[in-house]
């Protein structure tokens, strides 16, 4: 038995019951049929994060975000502690909501921050769900950002299986602006199963190599994030 995997799925809709977190739950389903891999969602419906303000306390200190007072803690702490992670999200302005954005730019910072001179080879996989109203609303935009968010990170973003998925899994409501609208789009079931999948199933070749190389590659692959942050707090 090799070591568990742990997968986090992030859906992005400040709505309750949202058509992202429907695509999310299928693709996390998909991923639990793959063995030793365990799921947890980060429902981000009523979750708060207050946006970059530029004061690079964080560079200085080398720690993350000194921001208090709303939900980052949490989408940090279960981000640097997942090997995978899908980011199902709804189109905002062609784009991903700001609360997802806001809490990318502070996660983006806390981590580069702490290790700013020397690479950091964190090689989660990563996979992106966007859906909307319109077939053409932006989906394949916000899939590209979220793919950019991964390699700037130094994680490794996947793509489902072609002909079914192309950069990401997407889907609309073809108009029905309802939550739940998206369930009767079976193309966009299908390709969100195939997203988690293949992030399962990467993520745990990953985290099994990983471990059995563990005395042949650079120390920068098994970074513990996590523990160096508490380790600073206590």
């Amino acid at each position: 038995m090799g070591k568990q995997v742990k997968l986090l799925g992030i859906s992005a809709s400040p709505r309750k019951g949202s058509n992202s977190m429907i695509l999310l739950t299928k693709a996390l389903d998909s991923a639990a049929k793959v063995s030793g891999v365990v799921t947890e969602v980060l429902d981000l419906h009523k979750k708060s994060y207050k946006h970059c303000i530029g004061c690079s306390a964080c560079n200085r200190r080398r720690e993350k975000c000194i921001l208090k007072g709303d939900d980052f803690e949490e989408f940090f702490e279960k981000w640097v502690s997942a090997d995978g992670i899908i980011i199902s999200t709804p189109i905002y302005h062609m784009s991903v909501p700001s609360n997802l954005k806001a809490a990318l730019d502070r996660l983006g910072n806390s981590v580069i921050s702490m290790y700013p001179e020397e690479p950091r080879r964190l090689i989660k996989v990563g996979g992106a769900i966007t859906q909307g109203m319109n077939r053409f609303g932006g989906q394949e935009f916000a899939m590209q950002f979220i793919i950019n968010s991964f390699l700037l990170m130094d994680c490794i973003p996947v793509a489902g299986d072609m002909p079914i998925s192309y950069i990401g899994a997407g889907g609309s409501t073809y108009g029905d602006p309802k939550a739940g609208a998206i369930s009767s789009n079976e193309n966009a079931i299908l390709s969100a199963e195939n997203i988690g999948q293949r992030v399962a199933e990467l993520s745990k070749i990953i985290v099994t190599g990983k471990e059995h190389l563990r005395d042949e590659l650079p120390k920068e692959y098994y970074l513990d994030i996590q523990k160096h942050f508490i380790s600073k707090e206590e």
